[in-house]
C-alpha cells in the first residue's frame, strides 16, 4: 500500500459560486499584454457531471500533436484515467493504453462476477464467507490487478513505448485507484472548518520508493535507475533488466462523510509538493471554475502534463 500522508492544506478563500454542470475548461489566469507567462496553460479539457452527482473535470498543457500524456473518461462506468508515455514513442503506448484499461478492467469485474457471485465469494487467506460489500470491493481488486495484468501483456506485445497509469473507479463500495509509474493520485477531504486534509493514494515507482528499492533487490554498488522502475510496454528496457515490471499497485479506500477531491496528475504536477496541486485545485472549484485547469497550470513551465479532478459529495455509496 501506498505511505499514507496526512496535511492540512492551508484554507483556501471561498467563492461565491459553484460550478455548473458544463463549464468552459480554459479558464487560464489571464496576464497583461506582452507579459511572459511563467506557469503553462490549458488548452483542452472536458468536464461533466455523473448521474451520482460526481463532478470530473480534465485539463491537459498541450495539444493533442504535441504531447505524451492522455486521459479518458467513461462516464456511465465512472471510470478514469490518465496515462503518461515515457521515452521514445511513449506517445502511442499512453493513448493506447488510456483507451483499453477501462473496457478491460470493466471485462475483468464481469467475468469475476460471473465466476464467483457474491453469495459465494471467500476470503482467500482464511476461507470466510464475505460480505456483500466486501465481495465487491474483492471482486473490483482483482478486476484492477487482471486489467493492468492484459493492458501489460497488449502493450508489451504490440506497442514498442512505454508509459504510465493512473486509474480510479468510484463504486458504491469506495474509490479504486490503481497506478504505475511515477504520476499521483492524491486526496483532498475537506473539513467541518473548511480545510483540506492531503493523503496520498498513490506512491511513485522510482527511486524515492523505499518499496521498490527492497522489491528491486540491489547488488553492492548498485542503485534504483533514475526513471519509472514500473511501467506499462517497453519490451526492450523489460528484457535487458527483468527487475523492471509491470504491476501496478491497488488501493480502495472508502468513501467520506466530507466533499472528497481526487487529483489524479502527471509527475510534473508535483513537482513543488502534494499541497500546492490540491490547494489550487480546492480554490478553483469554490469559485466557479474548472479545478483540473487550475492543476495544471501551477505546474512547472513548459510541461507536458495532464490532469484529471474528480468532487465526490459527502456520504457517496
Amino acid at each position: 500500500l501506498p505511505k499514507q500522508l496526512s496535511r492540512r492544506v492551508q484554507r483556501p478563500g471561498v467563492g461565491n459560486g459553484l460550478p455548473g454542470l458544463h463549464l468552459q475548461t480554459s479558464w487560464a489566469s489571464h496576464q497583461s499584454e506582452g507579459q511572459p507567462r511563467k506557469t503553462p496553460r490549458a488548452v483542452a479539457g472536458t468536464s461533466g457531471c455523473s448521474e451520482s452527482s460526481v463532478r470530473y473535470y480534465a485539463a491537459r498543457s498541450r495539444e493533442a500533436n504535441d504531447t505524451k500524456s492522455y486521459f479518458a473518461i467513461a462516464e456511465k462506468l465512472h471510470q478514469f484515467i490518465v496515462a503518461d508515455g515515457y521515452g521514445h514513442n511513449g506517445a502511442s503506448c499512453a493513448a493506447f493504453s488510456a483507451g483499453h484499461l477501462p473496457r478491460q478492467i470493466s471485462r475483468e469485474f464481469v467475468q469475476r462476477a460471473q465466476r464467483t457471485p457474491r453469495g459465494v465469494a471467500v476470503d482467500p487467506m482464511s476461507g470466510i464467507k464475505l460480505g456483500a460489500e466486501d465481495a465487491v470491493a474483492d471482486a473490483w481488486k482483482d478486476a484492477l490487478a487482471e486489467g493492468f495484468a492484459e493492458c501489460e501483456r497488449s502493450a508489451v506485445q504490440g506497442q514498442k513505448g512505454a508509459c504510465g497509469a493512473l486509474f480510479c473507479a468510484v463504486a458504491r463500495s469506495g474509490l479504486y485507484v490503481g497506478s504505475i509509474g511515477i504520476g499521483r493520485v492524491v486526496i483532498g477531504t475537506e473539513e467541518a472548518d473548511a480545510s483540506v486534509l492531503c493523503d496520498e493514494a498513490s506512491n511513485p515507482h522510482c527511486a524515492a520508493n523505499s518499496n521498490e528499492a527492497r522489491r528491486w533487490i540491489l547488488n553492492p554498488g548498485e542503485s534504483l535507475p533514475s526513471g519509472p522502475t514500473r511501467f506499462l510496454g517497453g519490451e526492450d528496457a523489460k528484457r535487458k533488466e527483468p527487475r523492471f515490471m509491470g504491476f501496478p499497485d491497488v488501493v480502495r479506500l472508502r468513501h467520506a462523510s466530507e466533499r472528497r477531491y481526487v487529483i489524479m496528475g502527471s509527475a510534473d504536477i508535483w513537482a513543488d509538493g502534494l499541497e500546492a496541486p490540491v490547494n489550487a485545485a480546492v480554490q478553483a472549484y469554490r469559485a466557479g471554475h474548472s479545478p483540473a485547469d487550475a492543476v495544471v497550470e501551477q505546474s512547472k513551465v513548459d510541461s507536458d502534463v495532464v490532469a484529471v479532478v474528480l468532487v465526490l459529495p459527502g456520504a457517496l455509496g
